[in-house]
C-alpha cells in the first residue's frame, strides 16, 4: 500500500484504508508501529463502518505470502477489518501459500475483525527419471591372434572402460592368454588374465607331447572363463516421514531419502591361449603355435538413479515462527486445498556391456579360448512419491505463541494426497508412495 510507505516516511502511526470494488494486488510487509484500519468508505467521506463486512478491502497478491511481519516489527501495531487472501501456489512447483506469516517479530501484532485465508498449495512435480548409459560398444574385447608355424598367437587386449553418466568409469576387460610355441618343442598356452571381479581367466591349452609328431594334432584349446559379475542394484529411496519443520519462517516439508545409482558391471576375464602343436609337413615334424585367447569386454554402466517426487505445496492460513506476542480477536483464519505430492521418477535398468572377440585359430595346434563378456550394469534404486501438502488454519512453531481474544473461527481445505511411487524396471521393487498431508481447521504446533 502506498499509504503505508507514506506513513513510514512521515512518521505516522496509522493508515486508514478505503473499501474498493476490486482487490489490492499487493503483498504487504507490515511496518513497525504502523497500524492498518479498514472499514472506511472513501466515496462517502471516509465514514467508518467497522461492523459492515461489505466494506472490508480484500488483498490478493503476486506473492505466495499475502501479509508478512518480520523481525523489523519491534513496536506494537494493529491490523483491523481487512480481508487477506494469499495467492495460489505455483502449479507443478509444489509452492506453499500463506495468508499471513509472523516471523521473529518482537512487537505485539494484533489482528481484529480480520479474515485471513491462504491460497491453494501447488501440486508437486514428478521426480526426474533415471537413465542408463548406452551399451559400451567401445569396450569390446579384441580377438586373439591366430597361431602359425613361427609363433604362438598373441592374446587379445581387454576392452577399455567407459565414463558413465553416474560419473564412474567401468572396469576394463582383461587380456587373453598367448598361444603356446617354441621352435624346438610344443608348449602349453598361457591362461587368460583374471577379471576385475577376480574371476579366473580361461585355462591354458595343453601342448602336444614333446618329440612326438602325430598324424593329427593332440594340443588342446584354451579354456573360456565364467561370466563376469553383474553390477549390484541401487538402493530404493524412502518417502519423507513426519509433518515437516520451520526454516527461516517458512514451512519445510519432510525430505525423502533419494534412491542410489546402480553399480557398474565387472570387466570380463580373458580367454586362455591354445596349446602348441606338432604336425608332419612334407615329411618334416613341424611345431605350430596355439591361438591367442580373446580379450574380455569392459563392464556395463550402472543406471543413474531417478529422484523422488516433489512435495505438494501446503495451504497455511497463518504461520507463526519465533518472535513475541501475536493477538487475534474476532477473526476468521482459514486455509484452502493443499497440493498433491508428485510421482517418483522412473527407475532405469543398467547398461549392457560390449561383446567380445573370438579366440585365435590354431592350425595344427590348440585354438585360443573365448573370453567373458563384461557384466551388465545394475539397475538404479526406485523412487518414492512426494509428500502431500497440509491444509492448516494456523501453524505455530515451537517457542512461538498465539493469544486469542474474543471468538475465532477456523476453516481448512482438503489435504494433499501423497504422490505415487515411480515406475520400476524389470526385476525392480517399488519404493513407497508419499505420505498424505494433514487437514486441521485449528492450530497445529511443530
Amino acid at each position: 500500500l502506498l499509504g503505508l510507505t507514506r506513513a513510514v516516511a512521515t512518521s505516522k502511526t496509522s493508515v486508514i484504508i478505503s473499501r474498493t470494488a476490486t482487490s489490492f494486488s499487493e503483498s504487504l510487509t507490515l511496518e513497525s508501529g504502523v497500524s492498518l484500519y479498514g472499514g472506511y468508505d472513501g466515496a462517502n467521506g471516509f465514514i467508518g463502518t467497522r461492523t459492515n463486512t461489505a466494506v472490508l478491502p480484500t488483498t490478493s497478491v503476486n506473492s505466495n505470502t499475502a501479509v508478512l511481519a518480520d523481525s523489523s516489527v519491534v513496536a506494537p501495531l494493529t491490523v483491523q477489518l481487512m480481508n487477506v487472501t494469499g495467492r495460489a501456489g505455483t502449479a507443478l512447483a509444489g509452492e506453499d501459500s500463506y495468508g499471513l506469516r509472523l516471523v521473529s517479530n518482537t512487537g505485539t501484532v494484533t489482528f481484529d475483525k480480520c479474515t485471513i485465508t491462504a491460497g491453494t498449495g501447488g501440486s508437486g512435480a514428478a521426480g526426474n527419471a533415471g537413465n542408463a548409459s548406452a551399451a559400451n560398444s567401445a569396450g569390446r574385447g579384441v580377438a586373439g591372434a591366430a597361431g602359425s608355424s613361427s609363433r604362438g598367437g598373441a592374446g587379445g587386449a581387454g576392452g577399455s572402460g567407459r565414463l558413465c553418466s553416474t560419473g564412474t568409469t567401468t572396469p576394463a576387460g582383461s587380456s587373453g592368454g598367448a598361444g603356446g610355441y617354441t621352435p624346438s618343442n610344443p608348449m602349453n598356452g598361457t591362461a587368460g588374465t583374471i577379471g576385475s571381479d577376480s574371476t579366473a581367466g580361461g585355462a591354458a591349452g595343453a601342448g602336444s607331447a614333446p618329440g612326438v609328431c602325430p598324424a593329427s594334432p593332440t594340443a588342446t584349446a584354451g579354456g573360456a572363463p565364467i561370466a563376469a559379475t553383474v553390477g549390484a542394484a541401487g538402493s530404493n529411496g524412502v518417502a519423507g516421514s513426519g509433518n515437516g519443520s520451520s526454516l527461516s519462517g517458512l514451512f519445510v516439508p519432510p525430505a525423502a531419502v533419494q534412491p542410489t545409482n546402480g553399480s557398474d558391471g565387472a570387466g570380463g576375464a580373458g580367454g586362455g591361449g591354445g596349446g602348441g602343436g606338432t604336425s608332419l609337413v612334407t615329411s618334416v615334424c613341424t611345431n605350430f603355435g596355439g591361438g591367442g585367447g580373446a580379450g574380455g569386454s569392459a563392464g556395463g554402466c550402472g543406471a543413474f538413479a531417478p529422484t523422488a517426487g516433489f512435495s505438494g505445496g501446503s495451504s497455511i492460513g497463518v504461520l507463526i515462527s519465533g518472535g513475541g506476542s501475536n493477538v487475534f480477536s474476532n477473526c476468521t483464519l482459514a486455509s484452502a486445498n493443499a497440493g498433491a505430492g508428485g510421482k517418483g521418477g522412473t527407475q532405469a535398468a543398467g547398461a549392457l556391456s560390449a561383446t567380445t572377440g573370438a579366440g585365435g585359430s590354431g592350425t595344427n595346434a590348440g585354438a585360443g579360448g573365448s573370453a567373458a563378456r563384461g557384466g551388465a550394469g545394475g539397475r538404479s534404486g526406485a523412487a518414492p512419491g512426494g509428500a502431500g501438502g497440509h491444509s492448516i488454519s494456523v501453524l505455530v512453531s515451537s517457542g512461538s505463541s498465539l493469544t486469542q481474544s474474543g471468538s475465532l473461527a477456523f476453516a481448512a481445505g482438503t489435504a494433499g494426497a501423497g504422490g505415487a511411487a515411480g515406475s520400476i524396471a524389470t526385476g525392480g521393487t517399488a519404493a513407497s508412495a508419499g505420505r498424505a498431508g494433514t487437514k486441521n481447521a485449528g492450530s497445529s504446533f511443530f
